[in-house]
């Protein structure tokens, strides 16, 4: 325990609020927590599920069991400033950091309306600024060939067949439909058109999406699918560790196809060496929008695809190779010019 945050520690936890077996509970229903009542206020799913994984993020960096674990009327403005101390030291980005600022000042916001901090309290901690947003960061991509070398990597490391093509299949909407993590967790196969090769899902902010399926992609995944089974429900379910797909899957059993935890896409880009190159989740749909501008799609279109409003945030997400920039000056300007 780090001796700074010793005093956020709530002692025991109570078996009937949060099961002490369950390391990432889920949140629980209390009408007094500010836990709670933050993150019954939010819309989104994908933001509840956000925010969820962000607490208790910040609960494991305090060494506490759980988000459960920390008395919010104790973790005043010193107590924030030490853990934006904390996850600058342990290296993380300015923009990562400025989420889990923006999360916890939400829960404490809660905590001060529902009477438990006074104002005080809440207006000092509201005061903590957030990190400057600096340089522009340079997210990492995977090129067409280290995507192909990633489909080896899977051929040769997968735990078995049924892994193998599951994985593979995940990774083609990732990279080859620009899904979002937790649009491919909730995709099901109703979602799928096969006679016009398009899927039609809700994406972030319940907005309506078509995305059309490379012929590649669509090979990865009918070969999935038919090891899974077209039965209705969740594309994406779990394999056992002897290669054996989730019962749910089988037509005597009742009800739809279950889907895979969430986490397991981030597990599988761990497996597969992604992490260690900088290469999270997120980091595969930022390469299908470089891919698709690399390859001279129409910004608007490559903003439709991806489910963007504005182009201007899918520029953020289209990565530009500094030999490609200087070539594309030296190449395509002036091109009339006579030596």
């Amino acid at each position: 325990m780090k001796p700074r945050f010793d005093h956020l520690l709530r002692g025991p936890i109570s078996t009937e609020l949060v099961p002490l077996n369950i390391p990432t509970p889920a949140i629980i229903k209390d009408n007094n927590c500010p836990i709670y009542a933050y993150v019954n206020s939010l819309r989104s799913r994908a933001s509840q599920e956000t925010v969820r994984r962000v607490l208790q993020s910040i609960a494991k960096k305090l060494n506490q069991r759980n988000l459960y674990s920390i008395v919010w009327k104790r973790f005043d403005r010193n107590t924030l400033n030490s853990l934006v101390n904390l996850l600058h030291e342990e290296g993380l980005s300015n923009e990562t950091i400025s989420l889990y600022l923006s999360v916890t000042k939400s829960v404490l916001k809660e905590a001060y309306l529902l009477g438990q901090i006074d104002t005080l309290h809440w207006e000092r901690a509201k005061a903590v600024a957030k990190p400057a947003s600096g340089k522009k960061r340079e997210h990492a991509t995977l090129s067409e060939l280290e995507f192909d070398t990633l489909l080896q990597e899977i051929s040769q490391n997968a735990a078995s067949p049924a892994k193998e093509i599951r994985d593979k299949a995940i990774f083609h909407l990732l990279i080859g439909c620009g899904l979002r993590r937790f649009e491919l967790i909730n995709l099901k196969v109703d979602n799928i058109n096969f006679m016009t090769n398009t899927l039609t899902f809700d994406g972030k902010g319940r907005k309506e999406r078509d995305v059309t399926i490379h012929p590649y992609t669509m090979t990865a995944l009918k070969q999935w699918l038919d090891m899974r089974s077209y039965k209705p429900g969740y594309v994406f379910t779990r394999v056992y560790k002897g290669g054996r797909v989730h019962d749910s899957v089988r037509p005597e059993i009742s009800g739809e196809v279950k889907k895979m935890n969430p986490n397991s896409v981030y597990l599988l880009c761990e497996k597969y060496g992604l992490l260690q190159r900088g290469i999270a989740p997120h980091s595969l749909r930022r390469s299908y929008a470089t891919l698709l501008s690399t390859n001279g799609a129409n910004i608007q279109y490559i903003a439709k695809l991806m489910g963007h409003s504005s182009i201007k945030t899918t520029e953020v997400y289209i990565k530009s190779d500094k030999e490609e920039i200087e070539k594309a000056v030296l190449t395509q300007l002036f091109t009339t010019f006579k030596s």
